[in-house]
Order: C-alpha cells, then structure tokens, then sequence
C-alpha cells in the first residue's frame, strides 16, 4: 500500500528531474551561443542583404561565396516566423483559461445565435432567405468539422511525434557545440552560429509546442463540441423551415384544389359535355393532392436520411480516432454489436426508380393536354363569335399547369432522394464491413480465466431476470401455434426421411447388380444416388433450422443477430455430417461407385450415426444460450463453443490417421510430409481458435471456425466431383473398350466365313477373341483425360475460394 501511495510522487521527480536536465541543455547551449555572438554577431537581414548585391556587382563575381550569404539570409529570415509561432503556443498557454470559459459559454448559449432564430416569420421571402443563410451556415460547419477531425487526428500523433523531435534536436545541438569555430572564415563562422541559433528556437518552439499540447487539444475538444453542438440544432430546423417554406409554397396550390373540389360539387348542370368537365375537375385535384403529398413524403425522407448519414459518419469518425486503444476493451466490442444491430439491412427505395419514370411519363401526358388546351384556346380566339370560357374550364386548364409544375418538383425531390439513398445504401455497406472487420480483433469477452475467478449469473449466462418470467410473455395463442407447426412439419420430415431411406436402399441394391457391367452400369445410376443422399440429408438441417428460427421469431427480449448466424452455421454441419452418412452406406456411392476402401467408409458411416444427435444436442444448447444472453456475451456460450472445438477436433484427429481418411486423398497426403502439413494445417487451426476463444476473441474465434470447415467441405466437395468425373471417364472407356471388341469380333467372323469359302485360307485362320463382359479392365483411363479432370478441379477449388 504505502508503494502505491508513493509511486505517483517517484514519476513526478523523474519528470522533475527530466525537466532540470532540459533546462540545463538549453541553458547551456543559450550560453555557448552567447559566446559566439561575444567573438562575432550576427549581421542584420538588410546588411546581408546589401553584401550579396555587393558581390553580384564585383568583377569576377564569386558565386560560390554568393549562396552562402543567401543560405545565411535564408537562415536569419526564419527566426521572426519561428519566434512568432512560439509567441503563439505561450499565448494559448497564458489565455487558456479565458478562452476555454468563452468556449464554455458558447456552448452554452449557442441556441441564441442568429442564425438559429427562424421560422418567426410568415412571409415566403423572409422564410426563404432564412433557409439559405441556415444551408450555409451548416456548410461551413461541416466543412469545419473535417477539418477539425483532421486536427484531432494531429494532435493525436504530436503527443509521440513531438518528444521524438525534442530528442533529435536536441541531439543536433549537441553536436554542433562541439563544432569549433576559431579555424573557420567569417561566413562560415556566421552559418554555424545561425544554424545553431535556428536550432535553438526550433527546440523552444517544440518545446512550447509541447507545453501547450494537452491546452490545444482541451480547446479543440470543446470547438468540436460547439460545432456538433449547432449541426444538431440547425437539423430539426431545417426540416421544420422546410416545412413551413412548403406549406407556404402550397398555399396557393390548395386554394386551386378546394376550388376545384367546391366547383365540381356545385356543379348541377345535367349538360354530358359539363358533367364530363366536372369530373376532370375532381380528378385532377385529387391527383395534385397526392402530388403534394408525395414531395411532402420524399422532402421528408431526403432529410431524414441525410441526418442518418450524418450520423454514421460522426460514430465511424469516433471510433476511427481512438481505435488505439478501444481494441483491448470489451466494452468496444458491445458497442460494435450494438452498432451492428442498429445497422439497417434494407433502405428501400426499389420503387423511387419507377416514380420517377412514371412522373416523366404523367408530365408528358400533361404537356400533351395543355398544348391541345392552346390549340383549343387559339382556335376559339379566331371565330367571330367568342364565348366566354366558364369557370370550370378556367380551373381545369390552371390545375393542368399546376400539375406539371408540381410534377417537376416532385422529380426532383425524388431525384435527390434517390441519391441519398445510394449514398447512404454505400456508406451503410462500407460501416458494416468495417465494423465486422473491427470486430474480428477486438475483445469480446475478457480472458476465460478472469470468469472462472467469480460466479455471476448475468456474466455467464447473461441473465438479468429470471427465465420464467421471460418466457411468460410469449402469448399462450403463440406458444400453440408454434406447438402445432412444430408438430406438423417434424411429422412430415419424419415421413419424407423414411420413405427415402426405403427408395435409397432398393436403388443402392439394384444398382449393385448392374456395377461394373459395359452395358447396364451407367453414371445416372450415382447421380440418382447423390440426389437421393442430398434430398436424405437435409431432413434433419431443415428441421433444426425450422425449429430454432421458430423459436427466435417468438423470444420476447431483444438479441443479436449471432443466434441467426448459428442457425446458419449448424443447420450447414449438420447437412455435412448427415451427407456423409448417407454417402458412406455399405455398396453406396463413396465404397462402390468411387472406390473407397470399405473400412473407411465404414469408419465414416459408423462415427456420422454416432456423432449425429450428440452434435444436434450441443448445437441447440448453443443456439439457447446465444438467444437467453440477448445482446451480452456470456460465457457458458464460450465453454460449449471450446467443447465443440475439442469434440470436432478429437474427430479430425481420428480422420486423419495414415490408415484413415488420407487413403483416398492425392498421393501426396498419404504419408510423410504431405500428410504431417496437411495434420498441422487442420489440427494447427483447431488449437489457434480455442486460444483465441480463452483469450476473449471470441467472435474472430467463430468466424475462424466458420470459415475453416466451410474450407474443408469445399474441399471434400471437390474430391468427390473429381471421382465423380473420374467414374464417368472410366464407363466411357469400358463402353469405348467393349464396341471395339464387338467391331474386332465381327470383322473375324467375317474373315471366318471367307476362309470357310476358299481353303487355301485355312491357315490365316485366327481364333476368334472371347468378349467376357464382367473381364475389361475399368481401371485404364488415358492420363490426358485425368489431368485435363485434376486441372478442372483444381480450377474449381480455387474459384470456390
């Protein structure tokens, strides 16, 4: 205890300590350059100044001599500027607190600018300028606030950056004190004595620089905060002013409508021609009503989406900019899952395409109606007698004009729209992205260790009430409706499973007395069996998938999307596991049709039987745990994720003994190194997520995983395609094979007969060759014909990666 208490004061005189050391340096060096200013000073800028023009004038000019009195101007014209800057930092060091209050203040009292008193007026004008100075406003802001994230991002760095500087310079002060200046000319003497006074203010300005780093970053802090501070405010008003520039750009069109409507009413004239127009009249001002509507609805949503936008940029900048040290948090990684569940998955905005094109097309049909409403007018102009027009065609043609008018803002309004959408679709597509990226290396539990320290309900099984009383809101009408639909389709499964095991097990007997043979063994005869493991092994996926979802559609407190994620990723093992069972049956596809050894198929079959329901029972267990958590990680999820990492992995390191699976893989995996990379490879991977799951990573940890066994399906995939391939080259050769002996046959019957003819061929008789069925060798496949089918799989494996 009395170490902790005195361990601060201990880093306090170091840094003491550190500071006297400094101060002494650069006492040292003020001293030494004093000296050299004794024994010659410095010549002013002007001075300088007249010596180069000095020399430029003499005869032969010594340039030589020349530039080093310009590097010597060059030198002295920095030390104002330097000093200037130092003046500055000192000064923000000295005002600190004034300008932190007026900050402060600002904050404070930002609502009361200006520019944020709007909407006080009634008038179209006031309301419109208000609005453009609002926009510029927020423009300027915005563009303040980059660049105020750039500076962020500077001042981050100065706090490391700054210090290696101080060290280096002080560094080149060292060395140029040890420089002597007694043997060297007059010039030289001076370019040494400025180099060394330049470095001198260069090491007090770092150093100032320095001192006022935590000041500036403080004051930049709260400049930040103001501008956020006013970009949240103008945002709600500007859809408010908006809104009421809306309104009043829709007064006017309102009177129209209600016109239009009070004019169609009254109408009472049982005239066809007048009822007809009255009709229109109607017609035309429902649709301006729904026009209206419609800008109102895309105005609305422009906005509404520009302020998402704007808010997923400032989350992604936040957590951009203090990425350093938010990766060993775990709370980081809550708050990447949170973000992630905020995300949206869908924005809409299939139909806005199709809007817009049918707007086009009704403004057309607009432009149509009035220009045949000119025709009309110009020809009524040119008879003798001129009726006068009656209300009600007067209202007409002013709603066609309308109409257009409005059509045009409403394309425009969904125009603008339309690429907000993009833009956010883009900006919401790349946030995800990043996010999972970030939550691939960032802690999303602590060590396994720390937990087994204590015993908390919430932490390991992410309980804050009790389950009951969780379960008691699933309504009873739910809880039978799932009861039944749970019943329905696991009878039918159960059904569907038989009656394919029974057709699975005639066809693998039928088809065995026919393997083999060059006429009645054919490749749809493996295809049909294929077919028949993949129908049978997707019974058990589809109801573990239709019951968990089921049940994560009816759980009342709000989760994460990892339990969909399980759904998936279970329901795929347990087809594998079920794919292979239903491939590995005595005289099935994998022993009979491609050639596999009898024992490993059976070793696959016997061990898929046994692993079947253990696998079901653990991934269900996980699916619950991961669902009763909601939005925590707990940790009982995380043991039966490390006990399906040591179960898969006991079963790998079965598989992949030198009498096992390896029998059936390429010559180069059957033994020595081949096999020990292909062991290290898989078991390796095995070991690294378990040790990234104890450590807390525990979601890279899955996603490792995921991807793992999806690598290793693929590549079982592409192994069977290519017997599969393998299988159809050989029928095709015993086919090939068996015609030409039928053709040999033949053409020695031929000749038999001839001889029999005439005897003096009875010597060139040959014996007639016997074509034995089940006797042509299946095996001899050309060499071309399998590495054209191995590049053709390679080629695969590679495109599915």
């Amino acid at each position: 205890m009395q170490k902790a208490l005195n361990f601060p004061s201990l880093k306090a005189s170091l840094h003491q300590l550190r500071s006297y050391f400094y101060s002494f340096l650069l006492g040292s060096v003020l001293t030494l350059a004093s000296l050299f200013s004794s024994a010659g000073q410095l010549p002013a800028p002007s001075d300088i100044e007249n010596k180069i023009t000095q020399l430029s004038s003499s005869v032969p000019v010594d340039q030589p001599l020349i530039d080093k009195y310009q590097v010597l101007l060059d030198i002295t014209n920095q030390f104002s500027t330097l000093n200037e800057e130092k003046t500055k930092y000192q000064d923000t060091i000295t005002r600190y607190p004034l300008l932190k209050e007026k900050l402060l203040e600002s904050i404070v009292d930002v609502e009361t600018l200006k520019v944020f008193q709007v909407g006080k007026s009634s008038d179209y004008n006031d309301l419109s300028q208000e609005m453009s100075a609002l926009q510029a406003s927020v423009a300027q802001w915005q563009a303040a606030n980059q660049t105020g994230k750039e500076l962020t991002e500077k001042l981050f760095s100065e706090k490391t950056d700054l210090p290696k500087k101080l060290a280096d310079i002080d560094q080149q002060l060292e060395q140029a004190t040890l420089q002597s200046v007694e043997a060297l000319s007059e010039i030289e003497s001076w370019l040494l004595l400025a180099s060394q006074q330049k470095l001198t203010l260069e090491r007090q300005l770092l150093d100032t620089q320095l001192q006022s780093l935590d000041e500036r970053t403080e004051l930049h802090r709260l400049e930040q905060q103001l501008i956020t501070r006013k970009l949240q405010i103008a945002a709600p008003l500007m859809i408010t002013l908006q809104n009421q520039l809306t309104q009043q750009e829709q007064a006017s069109v309102r009177l129209l409508i209600n016109k239009a409507r009070i004019l169609s009413s009254e109408t009472t004239n049982s005239d066809p021609i007048q009822e007809k127009l009255s009709d229109s009249l109607r017609t035309l001002a429902i649709e301006l009503e729904k026009v209206l509507v419609e800008i109102d609805r895309a105005r609305i949503e422009s906005q509404r989406i520009s302020a998402e936008r704007r808010s997923l940029a400032d989350d992604q900048d936040v957590i951009k900019a203090n990425l350093s040290w938010l990766r060993e948090s775990t709370a980081f990684g809550a708050s990447i899952r949170a973000q992630l569940q905020r995300l949206p998955i869908n924005i809409g905005g299939e139909a806005t395409s199709d809007k817009i094109a049918n707007a086009h097309i009704r403004k057309y049909e607009l432009s149509q109606d009035a220009a045949d409403i000119a025709v009309n007018n110009a020809l009524l102009a040119t008879q003798s007698s001129v009726e006068e027009k009656s209300s009600l065609q007067m209202v007409k043609e002013q709603l066609v004009k309308q109409l257009s008018v409005e059509y045009d803002k409403l394309i425009t309004e969904m125009t603008t729209l339309q690429s907000e959408r993009s833009q956010y679709e883009i900006e919401v597509t790349e946030a995800r992205n990043f996010l999972q990226e970030q939550q691939l290396w960032t802690r999303s539990n602590v060590p396994l260790w720390q937990s087994l320290q204590h015993w908390n309900k919430s932490t390991w099984f992410g309980l804050h009430a009790p389950l009951s009383s969780v379960l008691d809101n699933v309504s009873e009408r739910q809880k039978i409706t799932f009861s039944v639909l749970l019943l329905t389709y696991t009878l039918l499964l159960v059904f569907v499973n038989s009656r394919l095991i029974v057709i699975a097990r005639s066809l693998r007997h039928e088809y065995k007395k026919h393997f083999g043979h060059p006429l009645r063994d054919k490749f749809r005869f493996t295809l049909k069996l294929l077919g028949m493991a993949v129908l049978r092994a997707a019974c058990l996926p589809l109801w573990f998938g239709f019951t968990t979802y089921g049940i994560y559609l009816l759980w009342p407190i709000q989760t994460s999307s990892e339990p969909k994620d399980i759904i998936m990723a279970s329901s795929a093992a347990l087809f594998a596991l079920e794919f292979i069972y239903a491939l590995s049956f005595k005289h099935g596809v994998l022993s009979l049709h491609l050639n596999w050894p009898e024992h490993i198929a059976g070793f696959l079959h016997t061990e898929s039987k046994k692993l079947r329901w253990p696998l079901a029972l653990l991934l269900l267990l996980m699916f619950c745990s991961e669902l009763v958590s909601g939005t925590e990680e707990a940790e009982f999820s995380r043991i039966l994720f490390l006990t399906l990492i040591a179960a898969t992995s006991t079963v790998f390191y079965s598989l992949l003994r030198s009498d096992s699976l390896p029998k059936v893989l390429p010559n180069a995996f059957h033994t020595g190194v081949g096999l020990f990379l292909l062991r290290v490879l898989i078991l390796g991977s095995f070991v690294a997520i378990a040790v990234m799951a104890i450590l807390g990573m525990y979601v890279a940890s899955w996603m490792l995983l995921i991807y793992q066994q999806a690598t290793i399906l693929v590549a079982l995939l592409a192994l069977i395609t290519f017997q599969l391939g393998e299988r159809w080259l050989k029928l095709e050769h015993i086919q090939l094979t068996y015609q030409r002996l039928l053709m040999r046959r033949e053409e020695l019957i031929a000749q038999q007969k001839e001889a029999d003819e005439n005897k003096e061929f009875d010597e060139l008789r040959e014996t007639l060759p016997e074509v034995e069925e089940q006797s042509i060798d299946s095996s001899e496949v050309s060499e071309q014909s399998l590495t054209l089918l191995r590049s053709f799989s390679v080629l695969g494996l590679l495109v599915a990666f």
